[in-house]
């Protein structure tokens, strides 16, 4: 009877902690998906800069945004200019990036 309990209780906490986790992952999944969702306005604009100009944008700033202080993006150009990085932190020194030559996220650590 003992054992038969201490089973149920040990697959009790073994349930609640997958649970836990799951959302976790879940919850963090969800935040990822909205903040790349938020890039897209930035990369949006960098692109509508490209097509006006022709050449991407140095900084944020070429591209008078009005953004706030706090804003969570970064933007920088690859070395050879003709690509650019978007990217947010999503842990610390953890990230995610945003490469325009192939359109995909990509994590970083």
């Amino acid at each position: 009877m003992k054992r038969k309990m201490l089973l149920i209780a040990i697959m009790g906490i073994a349930f609640i902690a997958g649970v836990i986790v799951y959302l976790s992952l879940f919850t963090r999944a969800r935040q990822i998906a909205t903040m790349e969702e938020q890039a897209g306005y930035l990369i949006q604009r960098v692109e509508e800069y490209k097509g006006k100009y022709h050449k991407l944008p140095q900084y944020m700033d070429d591209m008078q945004l009005n953004l706030p202080d706090n804003y969570p993006f970064s933007y920088t150009l690859t070395g050879d200019g003709l690509s650019y990085l978007v990217g947010f932190e999503i842990a610390p020194f953890k990230s995610m990036v945003y490469h325009s030559e192939n359109k995909t996220w990509i994590p970083q650590q």
